[in-house]
């Protein structure tokens, strides 16, 4: 039950995300660039910060694919990590992931962070809750799903995004 819960909490954020008024609805000019499987990606950016009662906050960078159609993606990345403020944060396992997508919602295939595909995200600027956060990333993933479009094993490099911060509402 534990990895179910773990597989669609991303899923569950985003929607949360999505469900959003029109006016508290983060902008959708902020970028999410890259090259994922050595072809260019590019997507609008989201970011989604995670009180927790103890511990250090996590936060989420969501990509979405293509531009411009955050109801309907192709493609979404994933970026969480326990949040210090400015810095570079290690990924790993389940921490990083592209998924694809059919109809918007329906899971095509997922490649993650593993054990021996990890990565890291810089993050440049945080102003925290409603301000910018912004910065670099890099990662490898993998999938155990034989037909997935990329093989068994790719890599995100040259990853840059920019977003409004927003706070999960609890």
């Amino acid at each position: 039950m534990r990895v179910v819960c773990r597989t669609w909490y991303p899923f569950l954020l985003v929607a949360a995300l999505l469900s959003c008024s029109e006016s508290e609805r983060p902008t959708l000019d902020m970028p999410f660039t890259g090259i994922w499987a050595g072809s260019a990606w590019e997507g609008d950016a989201s970011a989604l910060l995670v009180d927790r009662e103890t511990g250090p906050d996590t936060l989420y960078i969501f990509g979405s694919r293509p531009r411009g159609q955050p109801q309907n993606p192709f493609e979404t990345v994933l970026l969480r990590f326990a949040l210090n403020g400015p810095g570079t944060y290690p990924l790993q396992t389940g921490q990083a992931s592209l998924t694809q997508l059919i109809g918007g919602d329906g899971v095509n295939f997922v490649y993650q962070t593993t054990s021996s595909a990890t990565g890291s995200v810089t993050l440049n600027t945080y102003n925290g809750a409603g301000g910018l956060v912004d910065g670099t990333f890099a990662f490898e993933a993998q999938t155990t799903n034989p037909s997935a479009d990329y093989g068994p094993q790719a890599r995100f490099e040259e990853g840059e995004f920019r977003a409004v911060v927003r706070r999960l509402p609890q």
